[in-house]
């Protein structure tokens, strides 16, 4: 067996100092050899790794949601829309005020309604509805007050703006002209607010995955499994790679500055081992945005809203791109080889 390194024999061996000291031998092997800008280029991949794995469960979450029949019918009233409505999740605030306020005041239940947006009395839409529950009434001026404090909130609220008579030209207020004339115009959530009624925003969802990490594996809210072995293992790389930002950088001897497995990582996942250039990361990011579009044609995650992924001249493109990058990182690596073979003769000859 060959003796072992500087370091290994004080720390028990080449093997048995895993057993004895884990974390000292870790910081040895895995960030001896990184420089800070390398660390902090991959503690930045693995964020970014992070924020899409968590983006693709906020989505499956939110599609789910809005597939339920209380969102998908188009219309929040009834009482089979209203029981639906009750029966969600809704995430507190001015768009679950919006949408419960309105089924109450589509099913005539005005007074219900009102208090149920007292949750969101200055949310541009809610002061709308308030509007056409006091017109309803015979309360003119009050009406006209909330719809110019509506429109003057989000001045391209189109139903405070129909209400108020400035005739916009929209398809919506063309209908209500036709269909319901002299009728005034509610304001109905839009897909955004809906999104945000059923998840929140993807902060949210990262903030729940971080209180209770093992909700991301449950199925029955829209989740996939897999994805949210994704994203909690992108959380602990990136967990990991923080950690390693705050740990001081060994002294290695140039012998030893380029390890066989540091190699075989730069032969197989290119850019990784030219982290402290730009090359690098344009490597690095390059190969991973390829692969991941070609993830879908493998079957283990689907992607319905670009079918395109999964055409036979769009896959052809892109393993295309991965032979490129794989070329470009080869020459690189040659070449760092070579500059390494160089010094290591320089330093010979000038002991």
């Amino acid at each position: 067996m060959a003796a072992p390194g500087p370091g290994h024999a004080g720390a028990g061996g080449r093997y048995r100092s895993w057993l004895r000291h884990p974390l000292s031998r870790a910081r040895r092997v895995f960030v001896a050899y990184a420089t800070p800008g390398e660390r902090l280029t991959l503690f930045l991949l693995a964020l970014s790794l992070l924020v899409v794995t968590g983006g693709l469960h906020w989505a499956n979450l939110a599609g789910a949601g809005l597939r339920s029949p209380a969102l998908a019918s188009g219309t929040y009233g009834g009482g089979w829309g209203g029981a639906q409505l009750s029966a969600l999740a809704l995430r507190p605030g001015a768009d679950a005020a919006l949408l419960s306020g309105l089924s109450a005041q589509l099913d005539g239940e005005d007074a219900q309604a009102r208090e149920r947006y007292a949750a969101a009395d200055t949310d541009p839409c809610v002061r709308n509805n308030l509007g056409v529950i006091a017109q309803t009434r015979g309360d003119e001026p009050q009406a006209r007050e909330l719809y110019r404090a509506a429109l003057s909130a989000r001045p391209d609220l189109e139903a405070a703006a129909f209400n108020l008579g400035l005739n916009p030209g929209t398809p919506e207020a063309a209908f209500q002209r036709t269909y319901r004339p002299g009728a005034p115009r509610l304001c109905y959530p839009d897909q955004r607010r809906l999104t945000r009624a059923v998840t929140g925003d993807l902060s949210v969802t990262l903030r729940g995955a971080l209180r209770e990490p093992l909700s991301v594996l449950d199925p029955s809210g829209g989740g996939s499994p897999r994805l949210g072995l994704a994203l909690l293992g992108s959380g602990l790389l990136a967990a990991l790679l923080a950690l390693a930002l705050l740990l001081p950088a060994s002294a290695v001897a140039l012998a030893q500055a380029r390890p066989l497995a540091y190699r075989a990582l730069a032969l197989l996942l290119p850019g990784s081992a030219l982290l402290d250039s730009p090359w690098g990361s344009m490597l690095l990011l390059a190969w991973g945005a390829l692969i991941a579009a070609l993830f879908p044609a493998t079957g283990l995650v689907t992607v319905p809203f670009l079918p395109v992924l999964g055409q036979e001249g769009t896959r052809a493109v892109l393993v295309a791109g991965l032979v490129l990058v794989y070329a470009l990182n080869l020459l690189a690596f040659i070449a760092a080889e070579l500059r390494h073979a160089r010094r290591l003769r320089r330093e010979a000859s000038g002991a």
